[in-house]
């Protein structure tokens, strides 16, 4: 990609803060309503977000160009429609894009444009109750570790499916069951069907939360012309007391993957945390480890933890170096509010393979892909991130500046044979109605 002069990247966000003026944080009005024959009515909402991104180093060695710097962007446009108490329906038309991605300024090709959301809405189905969505649709499930709609990318994540909701009569537990279709034998790629099955209990009460879950995922055919049929048992907590918050989320997962057992107990994912808040300070201190078991190379079983379908970025480090698989990650992060619109988060990850022999892997770069004898040690992670919020009621109207550095650690260095260090810089602006 060519080179964006370093001020340059910076014009669209200065511009949005040339018009925006501070102002105290007030709850954002509804969206507006309008009235249309054959219906109750009509909420029409909108997102237009776009994001600068500079990537240095990657791969770890400076003597390989592999710098990018690039502009993405993201517009999306919403219908959600009240047709009676109960049914309705929800359409969310998305544009993404790289500028200049275009072969041409008369380009009519759009590439980009695609039904992000597609669903109708019944509720107090007959026989059924609850609601049901069926259709194209988004889906967050506790913490998104496991299942999210990753919102930091570009396109985001949708599943095409019916999604079955029971929210019981003392308001305290919550049953999802939903079943969505991953991909179409024939249509998308050359492999088979994949499915995905699953079911989550969530009972609440003032202080805690508890997720109870069982995700099952069937494909025909995989890449390398097997079969796979993997199910995920799990449960996350969180649980306050006063200013302190603990929190846990254990998965293991069963089946077999081309041939290869895996199994239970063996194949696991662990996260605990402990959040601190202060009475006198708008900070918060956040300490936490997270642990997921990866291939033994001695062994005819897979036990690797597959995480599925998650929301990563931020999780794990904002580069986006690793998984929540063949993992050992300890993080601590302090977060304040720096005026009455802004805050500003500073993290530190520290990352470790659980099996050296099996690859350490994340969304942007394979740190390593697995070799008996190399260091475990993969590298350590400085993340800083300030956000100020403007107030553009009933829109909600944000700039968001994040810098990561990445440090190799011996693991890596070994991996990739030379020590450089790595880093990410981005400019985001956000506007939401």
């Amino acid at each position: 990609m060519r080179e964006v002069r370093p001020l340059l990247c910076c014009v669209p966000f200065l511009t949005t803060l040339a018009f925006a003026q501070d102002a105290p944080s007030e709850p954002i009005q509804d969206t507006g309503r309008v009235i249309i024959p054959g219906a109750r009515k009509l909420e029409v909402s909108g997102q237009y977000r776009l994001r600068f991104e500079n990537r240095h180093n990657y791969d770890l060695s400076t003597s390989r160009a592999d710098d990018a710097d690039f502009f993405l962007q993201r517009a999306r446009l919403g219908f959600d429609i009240d047709i009676d108490e109960q049914l309705s329906a929800f359409f969310q038309l998305q544009d993404v894009r790289l500028w200049g991605e275009e072969t041409s300024t008369i380009d009519a090709s759009a590439d980009g444009f695609d039904l992000h959301q597609g669903y109708v809405k019944l509720a107090d189905v007959p026989g059924l109750g609850g609601t049901t969505k069926i259709g194209r649709q988004t889906i967050n499930l506790g913490d998104q570790r496991l299942i999210g709609s990753l919102e930091w990318l570009n396109q985001g994540r949708s599943f095409d499916g019916i999604r079955q909701t029971w929210d019981l009569d003392d308001e305290t537990w919550r049953i999802d069951a939903y079943v969505f279709q991953i991909d179409e034998s024939g249509v998308s790629t050359n492999f088979g069907d994949a499915f995905v099955v699953g079911g989550q209990a969530t009972h609440f009460t003032d202080v805690s939360e508890l997720d109870l879950y069982v995700i099952f995922v069937n494909t025909e055919e995989t890449a390398a012309g097997g079969t796979a049929n993997r199910t995920t048992l799990g449960s996350r907590w969180i649980r306050q007391f006063g200013n302190l918050e603990f929190g846990t989320e254990v998965a293991t997962q069963v089946g077999e993957q081309d041939g290869a057992d895996i199994p239970i107990g063996e194949t696991f994912a662990a996260h605990a945390h402990v959040l601190q808040r202060f009475d006198d300070s708008p900070s918060t201190a956040r300490l936490e480890v997270n642990l997921a078991s990866g291939n033994d190379p001695n062994s005819s079983d897979n036990e690797r933890f597959d995480n599925l379908f998650p929301t990563a970025h931020g999780v794990w480090g904002i580069i986006d170096f690793a998984f929540w698989e063949n993992m050992m990650h300890f993080m601590g992060e302090w977060r304040t509010d720096t005026t009455e619109n802004s805050d500003l988060a500073v993290s530190w990850h520290y990352f470790r393979t659980f099996e050296e022999g099996d690859a350490f892997r994340g969304p942007n770069a394979t740190l390593s892909a697995g070799a008996p004898g190399i260091s475990n040690t993969m590298g350590n992670e400085l993340d800083v991130i300030y956000t100020h919020r403007f107030d553009h009621a009933p829109a909600k109207t944000s700039v968001q500046v994040g810098f990561s550095l990445f440090i190799p650690g011996a693991g890596a260095i070994d991996a990739n044979g030379d020590d450089d260090l790595a880093h990410f810089f981005y400019v985001q602006g956000d506007l939401r109605f």
